[in-house]
């Protein structure tokens, strides 16, 4: 059975298995407060991060320094 989007990003079986009922809703976002892209993002390689308050994609060159 696959999983849709939506169910995965509320998947509380991937935080720590001490977390109590509480700690958990804490991590639990509404839609609204939720970041969605349309791929896959490593976090991990991400370098910077800026916001775009007009809800405009913003362009960006080949390299940030």
């Amino acid at each position: 059975m696959t999983t849709s989007w939506s169910d995965r990003l509320q998947n509380y079986a991937d935080l720590p298995a001490n977390m109590d009922g509480l700690m958990m809703k804490k991590y639990r976002r509404e839609p609204y407060h939720r970041v969605f892209v349309n791929r896959s993002l490593a976090m991990e390689k991400i370098k910077c991060f800026g916001f775009d308050m007009d809800y405009t994609l913003a362009v960006t060159g080949p390299k940030i320094s």
